[in-house]
């Protein structure tokens, strides 16, 4: 269940500000963070980069406010 706790931890983290989008979906008994492939493939190296480092603190934050994440991507095609 997201949490009040965890969506403070969800934007405690910095977003790169670059375009990049996570989306957040409660499972009930964990949460899944869904990278969007196609705003990621739109990025150079280095915004790749920070993107993944953003998205790993973000595993991380929502883990220390107690959640079970997984994280997944969106599809290519999409």
């Amino acid at each position: 269940m997201y949490t009040d706790e965890m969506r403070r931890a969800f934007h405690s983290v910095q977003h790169p500000g670059n375009g990049f989008k996570v989306d957040v979906l409660d499972n009930d008994t964990f949460l899944v963070l869904r990278l969007d492939t196609a705003s990621l493939m739109k990025l150079s190296g280095e915004e790749q980069k920070r993107s993944v480092i953003y998205a790993i603190q973000l595993k991380e934050a929502l883990e220390q406010a107690g959640a079970v994440v997984l994280v997944t991507r969106s599809p290519i095609g999409d």
